[in-house]
């Protein structure tokens, strides 16, 4: 059975990805720091395992990808999922926030990718997706730190596509915009406030409402799998259009 691995799988875009993969036939890896979330997950599906993991703790991430190479399954892909997103003004953002966004956003994706290229090149085929950000081609006001982390895995997405190609192995990013998720902070308020900020988000895009992570899931399954063989240095963006405006 083919496999993946997916870090950030506790929740929006990564769970829902989770989802799709393993309804597609893949057996996944839910990489993440919650116990308690990862366990509800594998309940709803069976073909997965969990893999207790921060991404900022090196020695995990080494214990993490020892144990999933050692398994029987084979390993496909490897999709960069988890992140985090702070809106300050420049002024405001401390080097502390700096070195956490940069840490969690670039630097994490960059050691797990590390570990498992000569697992890939043993096995001659792999695809590695990063999930970046339409803020990472286009930015904002008060996004500098997320913004620069998100334009620097890009670069690095197009990088590893260069130098990985002739292994067979390929690389791409999906850049979503705005879409439901707890990175926004949506499970946080009260009913009201979330409808309020969702429709005055609605109204900024030009296919009149922001994205669902079922949405990205599916794209990021498309990019991802076989569906897309010949596809490598991709930086896809999907985001209902606002990085038009």
């Amino acid at each position: 059975m083919k496999s993946v691995i997916i870090t950030g799988a506790s929740s929006g875009i990564g769970l829902a990805t989770a989802k799709k993969f393993h309804q597609e036939n893949y057996f996944v890896f839910l990489l993440a720091r919650s116990k308690e979330k990862l366990e509800k997950i594998h309940k709803q599906l069976p073909n997965s395992e969990i893999i207790l993991c921060d991404l900022n703790e090196l020695q995990q991430v080494d214990q993490a990808v020892a144990k999933i190479t050692s398994s029987n399954k084979t390993i496909e892909v490897l999709i960069n999922n988890a992140g985090i997103y702070q809106r300050k003004s420049f002024e405001d953002h401390t080097i502390k926030d700096w070195n956490e966004t940069l840490n969690v956003n670039l630097l994490a994706p960059i050691y797990l990718t590390q570990k498992l290229i000569p697992y890939f090149k043993k096995q001659k085929k792999g695809s590695i997706l990063m999930v970046s950000s339409t803020l990472g081609i286009k930015t904002a006001a008060q996004t500098s730190a997320y913004s620069a982390s998100k334009a620097a895995l890009n670069s690095v997405t197009q990088c590893l596509a260069l130098e990985l190609g002739k292994f067979n192995i390929r690389c791409n990013a999906i850049a979503p915009g705005i879409v439901e998720t707890p990175i926004h902070g949506f499970d946080k308020m009260d009913q009201q406030k979330k409808d309020e900020t969702i429709e005055f988000y609605n109204t900024l895009q030009p296919l009149g409402r922001i994205g669902s992570a079922d949405e990205l899931a599916t794209s990021i399954f498309f990019l991802a799998s076989d569906l897309s063989p010949w596809t490598t240095g991709a930086i896809h963006i999907v985001d209902g259009g606002i990085n038009l405006l």
